[in-house]
């Protein structure tokens, strides 16, 4: 019973992690369905009761993108990067090689990916 509290208190300190109530509930029914003990199977249905109480968490999807740089004609002083998700245009100054902002302030996508991925989308 320890080994149980022990990580109980582990998970209790750790921080938030968002998994789904479906698959918790599909591995905790896992363990109902091979187990003999009635005792053992009467405390899993609590907890699948349980994880059906408890409240969803407001978490959205990571998007992923990257800045795709453009030069304009008509202005030589300033560079426009382009998000890829949403393609928001940021202005920077001529100086600046990549665009220094981690996420798109309009879609929210995070600039994690390699612009690699956009050239293999576009001759696909």
């Amino acid at each position: 019973m320890s080994d149980i509290r022990y990580i109980a208190d582990k998970l209790y300190e750790s921080k938030d992690e968002y998994i789904s109530k479906r698959d918790a509930s599909l591995t905790v029914n896992a363990a109902v369905t091979g187990s003999e003990s009635k005792e053992t199977m009467e405390a899993l249905a609590a907890v699948l009761v349980n994880i059906h109480h408890v409240p969803l968490a407001d978490v959205a999807p990571v998007v992923h993108g990257h800045w795709i740089r453009e030069y304009h004609e008509n202005n030589v002083y300033s560079i426009h990067f382009v998000c890829s998700n949403c393609k928001t245009c940021m202005e920077t100054t001529r100086y600046e090689r990549k665009c220094s902002l981690k996420f798109c302030p309009e879609c929210g996508a995070k600039m994690d990916e390699s612009e690699v991925k956009d050239e293999e989308k576009s001759n696909a």
